[in-house]
């Protein structure tokens, strides 16, 4: 996680503050992820140059994340972010219509920038801790498919449905997930 470098751009840039919304169901801020290392139901994600704030539901377990104060996400989060702000930063393609009005309604007068370029580049560059992470789950993965292969001959796996849930099991018996819908397809119809 590259808060403090992020924080960097944000001061060089004249950037108040970056806001970032994830929601299990509309808008999944990939964003969030990075900077928080969780997914959760839903989030604001408010980044300052010289702090941050996480706004969790109740529904989420609050984690300790360094750098970054994790509240509850109640109706009166607004009153927390400050409102004489000149640029926001925001990821464009994240943001869902009805944010972007949401915003313009908080911060009318205010230039909106996007910070994708930024957060790409921030991103493509791994730590030691990230390196691991995806070494971690390519094992993961390679064991899960391993143990398909050894449970397809069985017959117990009869749909693929069925083929997507015991790999999807598998990783997350090992401690992983899936980072995207698993696509199982099979037989004479099956393309990829």
């Amino acid at each position: 996680m590259e808060l403090s470098v992020f924080q960097d751009y944000l001061t060089k840039e004249k950037i108040d503050l970056a806001f970032f919304y994830y929601s299990h169901d509309d808008s999944k801020d990939s964003n969030v992820v990075y900077f928080t290392g969780m997914k959760p139901s839903h989030a604001l994600l408010i980044i300052q140059p010289a702090t941050a704030q996480l706004y969790l539901t109740a529904l989420d377990k609050k984690p300790q994340i360094s750098g970054i104060v994790v509240k509850t996400l109640t109706k009166q989060w607004r009153e927390d972010v400050p409102r004489k702000v000149k640029r926001v930063g925001i990821v464009k393609s994240s943001l869902t219509y009805e944010w972007g009005e949401k915003l313009v309604k908080m911060w009318p007068t205010c230039e909106f920038v996007d910070l994708s370029p930024c957060l790409g580049s921030l991103r493509a560059k791994k730590d030691q801790r990230e390196i691991e992470m995806i070494v971690k789950a390519c094992q993961i993965s390679v064991q899960a498919f391993e143990e398909l292969v050894r449970e397809i001959p069985r017959g117990t796996l009869q749909t693929e449905q069925d083929v997507a849930l015991f790999l999807e099991k598998s990783m997350k018996v090992q401690g992983g997930g899936v980072a995207f819908p698993t696509i199982a397809a099979m037989g004479k119809n099956a393309a990829v």
